[in-house]
């Protein structure tokens, strides 16, 4: 099992919003959209954690995509 997990600074005003979006996707069905807004000083964080362990040698690597407005 996975699951994304945000991790951020408590203490000050950030936020991360998560939607899915349709239009822009590269294999699947959807693409995740991160949206960031971090108060100065501040630090957010978003990861896939998996419950196990997980073999990643046969993998060909990972591919982050940006789009900027």
């Amino acid at each position: 099992r996975r699951a994304w997990q945000t991790f951020l600074d408590t203490g000050k005003d950030t936020h991360l919003t998560f939607t899915t979006d349709k239009k822009t996707k590269h294999n699947g069905a959807a693409s995740l959209q991160i949206q960031y807004d971090l108060a100065p000083e501040s630090w957010a964080a978003c990861n896939l954690v998996y419950d196990q362990p997980q073999d990643w040698s046969r993998s060909q690597g990972v591919e982050v995509g940006t789009i900027r407005p």
